[in-house]
């Protein structure tokens, strides 16, 4: 694998900048496709769909299950004095294990010793490179937040590339930035350069039409996608989700977040909306920070597709509900039977005599 590693990234020119290309015009371009135009080595080189690129990536994180993997990697490949590209861009979080020691399963398994050696892994890369870190509270148990949830919260901007371990890394794509996860190998490659290696996706348009009728969340959208038919025979694997429509617009920002996040659950390589003046308030709420939004940040009308999806999010209702949490209960086993049933007969929404129950 080190080997691998070390052949690949040779060829490519380490920096200290991002790189940002001129968007073409030859044809339409989706909002991750001009993403990726805009951020890929080789500009002058023609792509397709599946093709292998690397591109300038923004921010790069890693998480405490990862982040001693990615840095002997590195290390191995690029030797021992390897200095980091754009270490201020490179976030270290401490939020996986940091309740390991309150866990039944680790503790009767006798985990913890594996647990700490990955713990101490993680705070000597934090200790060696100036990167940011998110770790321990100070005053209670637990961590400063959930890598993908600060992720969004704190740094990701629309339009820039965020990369980490975490399978739920697309999170960000709610600000309209390409945001994906990656494994230790290609983020190990991307603190030693600052490119990251990705496949042009194929890019599914989903159209959410119609307002959420009060009880319905973005997360009974996402269920509602997983019941589909195209969805369940794997048409969506490896696949960029771009949300619009409506509902989507309606949303907050944290709603949307949970459109992009549960991409991985379909399935897909991240999920994307494009960025609006609901983006700029979040960013100004949660940061204090002003951004004006930069006029190319939307998919072309023109633009093409894999694959189109309509959902009528007014006659959706509720699949998500309290006692999720409970596993056995009736109430989370009759709606896993119902909707079974309905996935199987391709009727959806059910009738409004279960609607009201």
């Amino acid at each position: 694998m080190a080997r691998d590693l070390r052949a690949n990234p040779a060829h490519l020119p380490s920096r200290d900048g991002n790189v940002f290309n001129p968007l073409p015009s030859s044809r339409p371009l989706t909002l991750v496709e001009k993403i990726i135009e805009r951020r890929r080595l080789g500009p002058d080189k023609a792509v397709a769909k599946g093709d292998g690129v690397f591109i300038s990536a923004d921010w790069r994180f890693s998480h405490d299950y990862f982040t001693g993997m990615c840095a002997h990697l590195m290390h191995d490949a690029f030797g021992d004095d390897v200095a980091l590209v754009r270490a201020h861009e490179i976030i270290a979080f401490q939020d996986h294990l940091i309740l390991a020691s309150q866990s039944v399963a680790h503790v009767r398994d006798n985990l913890l010793a594996a647990v700490g050696g990955l713990a101490s892994a993680h705070h000597a890369f934090v200790r060696r490179y100036p990167v940011i870190e998110h770790g321990a509270l100070q005053d209670r148990p637990g961590s400063e937040g959930i890598c993908h949830a600060l992720m969004t919260e704190k740094y990701a901007m629309p339009g820039q590339v965020v990369v980490g371990t975490d399978s739920h890394s697309p999170h960000s794509g709610a600000l309209g930035c390409l945001a994906f996860g990656a494994g230790a190998t290609d983020i190990a490659n991307s603190w030693a350069t600052g490119y990251i290696r990705c496949r042009v996706p194929e890019i599914i348009r989903v159209e959410l039409n119609g307002r959420l009728v009060p009880g319905v969340t973005a997360k009974d959208v996402v269920l509602q996608l997983l019941s589909l038919a195209f969805i369940r025979q794997g048409h969506g694997i490896g696949a960029v989700f771009e949300y619009t429509g409506e509902a989507v617009r309606a949303m907050s920002i944290d709603e949307r977040a949970t459109l992009t996040n549960m991409v991985a659950e379909l399935g897909g390589f991240t999920g994307i909306v494009q960025p609006d003046q609901k983006t700029v308030d979040f960013i100004l709420e949660r940061r204090g920070v002003a951004i004006e939004l930069e006029g190319w940040l939307f998919s072309d009308a023109q633009a093409e597709y894999k694959e189109r999806l309509a959902i009528d999010c007014s006659r959706l209702r509720p699949r998500a509900c309290p006692c999720m949490s409970a596993p056995g209960s009736t109430c989370n086993m009759a709606r896993w039977q119902f909707a079974t049933t309905a996935s199987k007969r391709a009727t959806w929404p059910p009738s409004s005599a279960w609607a009201s129950k």
